[in-house]
């Protein structure tokens, strides 16, 4: 692998990587103190899952950072549903290997809270649970094919996908076996810089 100059590229993307480590321990460990420490510092009225959060008030410089790690960590999970609680609906990989934003983007711009959750996307009707999206303009999504098509589209692709009583997992897909290593994510952020000569 080429190294690139003084390797200052390649120092950067693995200090990312070591710093995603810690998002893996605060999704996985949850019963660590210092995640207990994380949640009442910075989480405790917010959504802990959701990555991309802004935080207000004093962040200390250790979070600061791992915050800037968040991105590249998001990408390289996947989130296997189970009661779709903490999971967000439009913004999350939980289906295939995209984002419901990614694969429905005119539907994503109509979307009532773009980090919706995948729960609060149903609805029990008789006694069933069906999905339910909400967007802001119902009846103008029938005013454009392509808005109307990708709706048809979406419906159809969630029909038979089903909320359980499990919890959600999060799963590291750059590494067989579902479990994050630093080196995984260390070589997909330098494949990918460097295919696209990306110096930093």
């Amino acid at each position: 692998m080429n190294q690139g100059g003084l390797g200052v590229c390649n120092l950067q993307a693995f200090n990312l990587a070591l710093l995603s480590k810690w998002w893996w321990r605060f999704f996985n460990d949850t019963n660590a103190p210092w995640v207990d420490l994380v949640m009442h510092n910075y989480y405790r009225r917010r959504k802990a899952h959701n990555l991309h959060i802004p935080l207000t008030g004093h962040v200390s410089s250790f979070w600061i950072g791992v915050l800037k790690a968040s991105t590249d960590f998001a990408s390289g999970t996947h989130i296997v549903v189970g009661d779709g609680h903490p999971t967000r609906f439009w913004l999350d990989h939980w289906v295939r290997n995209d984002t419901l934003a990614s694969l429905f983007p005119n539907l994503f711009a109509l979307a009532r809270d773009p980090s919706t959750t995948v729960k609060s996307q149903t609805r029990v009707l008789d006694g069933n649970t069906i999905w339910d999206p909400h967007f802001r303009r119902w009846p103008n999504l029938f005013l454009r094919a392509n808005i109307y098509n990708e709706l048809i589209c979406l419906l159809t692709f969630l029909q038979p996908l089903h909320l359980s009583t499990l919890s959600d997992v999060r799963q590291w897909k750059l590494k067989q076996g579902g479990v994050f290593t630093i080196n995984s994510l260390y070589r997909e952020l330098t494949e990918f810089r460097e295919e696209n000569n990306c110096f930093w």
